[in-house]
């Protein structure tokens, strides 16, 4: 929860400021435009009037806000700036059924995120079509499985598949941010394509290849 709870205040960005009685402050990233830097980034002036909320104990003090006026300079304690892959997962309580409940959730950002829409970079890009391999592998998996290929599975194929799903659903559950969750997931993926590899039905698609190819 604790893992979860740093990586949300890392992805949602903004700007920690600290005024001249050494209150700190959080400036939200929406607001980012209305903040001119200094060259250094040391400090920050106001180019329109900002809501902040008071930070204390790594958290946001809850309804302690303070309006600051147009044209006060305040020093930057940190800027995280804006993320632009932040997305929603479910906020984790310190109970297992919070964590059983929001597993599914998990495990479908971190084995499918990117979604196509979501793409704004090459890295991303390449990210989704690692992304359509696993769907046509797990296609080709579950047609296995009602073939009867998955009765005669090595007991390898436990183990791949345990491991890949555990890593997949803890990366799910405290990753906020997609490009996080591109790169967290890597060590998984040769378990979970090894894994599906072992349920999918070869000799069933090399029939459906030649069929086609006669039919042409």
């Amino acid at each position: 929860m604790q893992k979860q709870h740093a990586f949300y205040q890392l992805a949602e960005g903004g700007t920690y400021v600290k005024t001249n009685v050494s209150d700190t402050l959080y400036i939200d990233a929406k607001d980012y435009d209305l903040l001119e830097f200094s060259d250094d980034r040391s400090k920050v002036v106001l180019k329109e009037k900002v809501k902040a909320v008071y930070w204390k104990d790594a958290k946001q003090e809850a309804a302690t806000s303070q309006s600051l006026v147009e044209g006060r300079e305040l020093a930057v304690l940190l800027d995280y700036g804006r993320t632009g892959s932040t997305i929603e997962t479910p906020r984790l309580e310190s109970t297992f059924w919070s964590v059983l409940k929001a597993s599914p959730i998990a495990l479908m950002n971190a084995a499918f995120r990117p979604f196509p829409w979501e793409i704004r970079s090459p890295f991303m890009a390449l990210s989704g079509l690692e992304n359509i391999l696993i769907v046509l592998l797990l296609v080709l998996a579950i047609v296995g499985v009602f073939r009867g290929v998955a009765v005669s599975v090595s007991p390898v194929f436990y183990v791949a598949i345990s491991f890949a799903l555990v890593i997949l659903i803890l990366t799910g559950l405290v990753t906020p941010v997609v490009g996080a969750i591109v790169r967290y997931k890597v060590p998984a993926l040769p378990f979970l394509v090894c894994a599906l590899l072992a349920l999918a039905d070869t000799e069933w698609l090399e029939r459906e290849v030649e069929s086609y190819r006669k039919r042409r």
